[in-house]
């Protein structure tokens, strides 16, 4: 929306700050077609306002698929999980561990 101005003032507008062939590419679509978006006078509001994480429909970063149609994109979904499961473990003990202190 309002990115190109950023990446000048960053100086990196070769390499972000618009969809281009080329450049890196965050995006994510919203349905704002739900009862707590509608009706939409200014989307970026509404999406400031009334939108949350449960309405992302698709996410792409970095030019990569990660979500689509509320469904992630992983192949290794499950091991992508129980990789997050066994840092989660492994932080909490590290917490533990300092409270015992």
């Amino acid at each position: 929306m309002a990115t190109i101005n950023g990446a000048k003032a960053l100086m990196w507008e070769n390499e972000i700050g618009s969809i281009e062939p080329g450049k890196k590419a965050d995006l994510v679509i919203v349905d704002l077609s739900r009862p707590h978006t509608t009706p939409v006078n200014d989307p970026s509001t509404t999406l400031l306002y009334s939108s949350y994480g449960g309405d992302v429909l698709t996410t792409i970063v970095d030019g990569k698929l990660l979500m689509e149609n509320r469904r992630l994109a992983y192949k290794n979904y499950e091991e992508v999980l129980e990789k997050a499961i066994e840092k989660t473990e492994e932080i909490m003990e590290k917490i533990r561990a300092s409270w015992k202190k």
